[in-house]
């Protein structure tokens, strides 16, 4: 397949990819949300970035989950400019591209190593590589033996010929809010430093690149990690990253990458990852986002979400209680237009700031036009 012609490129404000569900809760479109809260308040474009193949591993129905996830995002009033799919099959042109330019510059070989893997192909990682590859975490170990929670087959270990990431030497991620996870991210660039990664797979369910002498079948997550400087091809440069905590190894590799194939260095953001009252996870109907925005109303849901909003912790509660109150008045709140820097945007993306004008709201009832709220309603 030909390599098609790189368009000119907007800047934009992208999620990492993200693993779509059918009916999501709400705290699941927290990403997307700030996405687009950004993607307004900067003026720039916003692309939702979906980790379709995420599903697959679970046979799943990949098309339910996507359109049932896009359907609870346009009902919160989320409608991005571009959706990127890691199951897209325009990716493969420059994904050949990144992998030939990568193993020209030393950043992918070609070596015989220990491999362990189950029958079903979901776990197949590098036998000495510590805990740390995703599909170690599909594995159980029982009475000594480690076997696969999907199909149940015993782990196995094989001497193959495999494709090996080399992480970069020496890199360095400074454009990182909130600025408390800069050292975390620099431990783990330290930790991996001079690692090799597994992202050949010998089962043919995963992506197929021809070298000229046969098929290499790349892991699927690796393939995502390339997203960054895929979208720049296809006309979207992503100069803002809106990752998560729980994801902050995918978010470090998807830059490197970026950085290694395109020299660029992206703004990443991670939020808070948002909780339920008792900081319990956010199950239950009550918390499904297409059943608050139907009983509450789009412009509710959104300032709710924006009262949890905190840069200084990792983990933040979303308080229900509050949205029958924010209800009330919800009416009567405008955002009124203010196109400003990051810096500005996330001084006004602050839960405290935003409960703080809530109050205020609450005193009279007038209609509010708010500079500060724009973008998050």
């Amino acid at each position: 397949m030909e390599v098609m012609e790189m368009i000119e490129s907007r800047e934009c404000v992208t999620t990492l990819p993200i693993t779509p569900m059918n009916r999501p809760s709400v705290g699941l479109n927290t990403t997307p949300f700030l996405m687009d809260a950004f993607g307004k308040r900067l003026g720039r474009k916003t692309v939702l970035s979906l980790n379709a193949n995420g599903s697959k591993l679970y046979n799943q129905d990949t098309e339910k989950h996507v359109s049932g996830y896009l359907s609870s995002l346009d009902i919160l009033g989320i409608t991005p400019d571009f959706i990127w799919r890691d199951d897209q099959e325009e990716n493969i042109s420059w994904i050949n591209l990144f992998f030939n330019q990568l193993q020209k510059s030393g950043y992918i070989s070609r070596e015989m190593a220990s491999v362990i893997k189950c029958e079903c192909g979901a776990v197949e990682s590098l036998a000495e590589a510590e805990n740390i590859s995703p599909s170690r975490t599909l594995c159980v170990v029982d009475k000594g033996k480690m076997y696969c929670r999907l199909c149940n087959s015993e782990v196995r270990e094989f001497r193959e010929l495999v494709y090996l990431f080399n992480f970069p030497a020496s890199i360095g991620l400074k454009k990182v809010f909130p600025s408390f996870y800069i050292k975390e991210i620099e431990a783990m660039i330290l930790k991996f430093k001079d690692y090799k990664f597994l992202i050949s797979r010998s089962r043919p369910s995963a992506l197929a690149l021809w070298t000229g002498e046969g098929n290499i079948f790349l892991d699927v997550d690796f393939v995502w990690q390339m997203f960054l400087p895929i979208l720049c091809r296809y006309g979207y440069e992503s100069t803002i990253l809106v990752g998560g905590n729980k994801n902050l190894m995918a978010c470090c590799f998807s830059m490197i990458i970026s950085h290694l194939i395109d020299q660029r260095d992206i703004f990443l953001i991670i939020p808070p990852y948002y909780l339920a009252p008792g900081r319990k996870s956010l199950k239950g109907e009550q918390y499904l986002s297409d059943n608050l925005v139907s009983e509450y109303g789009q412009k509710s849901v959104r300032l709710l979400l924006a009262t949890a909003i905190n840069w200084t912790k990792k983990e933040s509660v979303l308080d229900l209680n509050l949205i029958k109150l924010i209800s009330k008045m919800a009416y009567r709140i405008y955002g009124a237009e203010k196109i400003t820097d990051i810096e500005a945007a996330l001084a006004d993306f602050e839960g405290k700031k935003i409960k703080k004008l809530l109050a205020q709201f609450r005193k009279t009832r007038d209609a509010f036009h708010n500079e500060e709220l724009f973008g998050l309603i």
